[in-house]
């Protein structure tokens, strides 16, 4: 229609009345008599074409400046769009390679039939599959109304990646039962629902998207903080506080931004009991101190015997306080008592003084002069400062055994028209013959009941599908899902598949067979084995050829857990059999369970003990050196007490010789 009036309107105009500007002007005479009579026929004519030629004119102005201010908002944000930093663009490298998918180790073994001391590799990404880009998405949206730049939200991603790998490294296989949930506990709802923002989990809904605001919208970060004393005034202020605590806390170790507050401001935001705001440590670029006056003390300690170090502290603190009753001169002392060439900025929520500085912030973060900050509830802030404190533990945290994966009981494996695939490439059949799943989220559904076998709640399995979307919205979703795929199961067998019970869903055993339900019963088949021969026939199919991983390529937020769960027993099952071999056997069986898991170390340290025990105390060094390549990889590294075996493995090979 409009491409329609730009161009066929100035064309009928000028086949029927001719060009606007007259061929030539009018002399005395006709201007006397239009003036003498002026409603001429001739006249009117002439006052209708030209009103047509103005109503196009101002057509054609009207599309000309709003194309400049859509160019002009463009060029703003393509000026703002920030150069990554070094840590920013390894997050980002993460996030592409691991998202969603991090916990997820290749379960496959390695294409080399016998492996030198091993050289498995963490891949843990679906190759087809990139990250998000920052042009694509400014912000991810929360369930509970916060709001985090997109910066922020892969920094989320990456530490939730990190908290995986962590686990992954520390997870000691056959550890007894000393732990209620071990660390296969899933991560934080708030986290789940950043990840699935990033990536949503149901593709073929058009709006299972991030809310993202207008291009024009500035975020401010840490360093987009004016120096000095700022009050954040409104309905946003407390919330865009906590956006400040995460952003410092999630920020990368050597950032050029401290952001300190009191641990009775960190229980304000908390909404907690000030004596228990203690528990929550320092974490990255976060310090939490008794008092502001201890601030500058904290920074000297801190940066005591690094020279380096103090001055990268020293380019940028900012303090957050939740009190109102702050000195107005504050801001100058702390700055004249800081670091040399300190810029401190004293942030306040609350009312400023009527000659204070002041960013009055909306409740979505919206300020007045149209920047956006990181705004986050209360539940929220707990879940994020949880994430961070797994992903980046301080030396105070003791690392200490974990327990091993406990999975639902399998029922027992029956022989059904329909099966179910859901290690590797998701497939399922009848008769032979795949049917259509039409649904992302039908598959999760599939996958979450072969998973717990004994059932989901449908509220569970709501916000387990759609961890970002309120609850309101979730739960008719999931009454259509279970629906539609009901349906197309019925149709292929003529009976029902998902059985419900109250508001328990669950996959019945009589009409379905499932390939993790048959690995789950072999597992216990050998657990119940009475003799070491017994235990190693049932397990000799998993150890020969590991299972594929568990929905592979779906990046689906709780299938961390449930992948972590299924590697390590798998693992579980190397290391039993190797207890009960020869030196050479057992050897060869925990190759094999490092390329299950490149990241365990106590697989590597079991792994350089079999090769002293073999002779072959010359290869311990390269099995080393290629675990902590392993780890560099995904930002981790060894721990000391490993390198100390290798280094007493080597002075034993060296005594022996002499």
């Amino acid at each position: 229609m409009l491409m329609l009036l730009l161009v066929g309107l100035p064309l009928a105009l000028v086949r029927l009345v001719g060009w606007p500007l007259p061929r030539r002007w009018p002399d005395q005479e006709q201007l006397a008599a239009w003036i003498a009579e002026p409603l001429t026929e001739q006249a009117l004519a002439a006052a209708f074409a030209l009103a047509a030629w103005l109503i196009w004119l101002l057509l054609v102005a009207a599309i000309v400046a709003d194309a400049l201010v859509r160019l002009r908002r463009t060029v703003r944000w393509l000026r703002r769009v920030p150069v990554p930093t070094p840590w920013q663009a390894t997050a980002t490298g993460l996030v592409g390679a691991t998202m969603l998918t991090a916990a997820s180790a290749d379960l496959a073994p390695s294409a080399t039939a016998h492996p030198p001391p091993p050289t498995g590799t963490p891949a843990d990404h679906d190759s087809d599959r990139s990250p998000p880009s920052p042009a694509a998405s400014v912000g991810v949206g929360l369930p509970d109304g916060g709001w985090l730049p997109y910066a922020l939200a892969v920094q989320v991603a990456s530490a939730a990646a990190l908290v995986w790998f962590r686990r992954r490294r520390d997870y000691i296989p056959n550890t007894p039962h000393t732990q209620a949930d071990g660390d296969l506990a899933p991560l934080p709802a708030t986290v789940a629902a950043v990840q699935a923002a990033l990536d949503p989990t149901d593709t073929d809904d058009p709006e299972d998207q991030p809310r993202q605001p207008a291009l024009d919208v500035e975020v401010a970060g840490l360093g987009d903080l004016p120096t000095g004393l700022l009050h954040l005034t409104g309905p946003g202020a407390t919330d865009a506080g906590r956006g400040l605590l995460i952003a410092a806390a999630l920020a990368s170790h050597d950032g050029p931004h401290t952001l300190m507050t009191t641990t009775a401001d960190l229980a304000t935001l908390l909404d907690t009991d000030p004596s228990s705001a203690g528990t929550w440590q320092n974490t990255n670029t976060l310090r939490v101190i008794d008092t502001i006056h201890d601030a500058p003390t904290a920074l000297e300690q801190e940066g005591a015997g690094n020279s380096r170090q103090a001055v990268e502290l020293a380019k940028r603190c900012l303090i957050l306080l939740t009190r109102t009753s702050v000195d107005s001169d504050i801001a100058d002392r702390l700055a004249s008592a800081g670091l040399p060439g300190s810029s401190w900025t004293v942030v306040v929520l609350g009312e400023a003084p009527a000659d204070g500085r002041a960013w009055q912030v909306a409740a979505d973060g919206t300020t007045t002069d149209g920047r956006r900050l990181c705004v986050l509830g209360v539940s929220a802030l707990r879940d994020l400062l949880s994430l961070a404190r797994q992903a980046y533990p301080t030396s105070s945290d003791v690392r200490g055994p974990a327990s091993p994966a406990t999975a639902a009981t399998p029922p027992a494996v029956e022989t059904g028209r329909l099966r179910l695939r859901v290690l590797g490439r998701l497939e399922i059949t009848c008769d032979g013959t795949p049917l259509v799943v039409r649904r992302s989220a039908a598959w999760q559904v599939l996958v979450l009941l072969a998973v717990h076998a004994d059932g989901v709640p449908s509220e569970r399995m709501a916000r387990m599908i759609w961890p970002h979307h309120r609850s309101a919205v979730t739960t008719t979703r999931l009454y259509t899902t279970v629906s539609d795929l009901r349906g197309t199961l019925r149709a292929a067998t003529g009976s029902g598949i998902i059985a419900r019970e109250g508001d328990l869903y669950r996959l019945d055993p009589d009409h379905i067979t499932v390939d993790l339900w048959e690995l789950r019963c072999t597992l216990q088949a050998a657990a119940r084995a009475v003799t070491p021969s017994a235990r190693q026939q049932v397990l000799g199919a998993i150890v020969g050829r590991p299972p594929e991983p568990l929905a592979e390529g779906r990046p689906w937020p709780w299938l961390a857990a449930a992948r972590e769960a299924l590697r390590r027993e798998v693992i579980d099952a190397h290391t039993t059999l190797a207890g009960a071999c020869d030196p050479q056997t057992a050897l060869v069986l925990l190759q094999e369970a490092i390329n299950v898991d490149p990241l365990n170390e106590d697989l590597y340290r079991r792994t350089a003990r079999a090769l002293a025990d073999t002779g072959q105390h010359t290869a311990i060094p390269t099995l080393i050196d290629t675990y902590a390549d392993h780890l560099a990889s995904v930002g981790l590294t060894i721990s000391d007490d490993l390198r100390s075996l290798v280094a007493s493995q080597t002075r034993t090979d060296v005594s022996d010789s002499l």
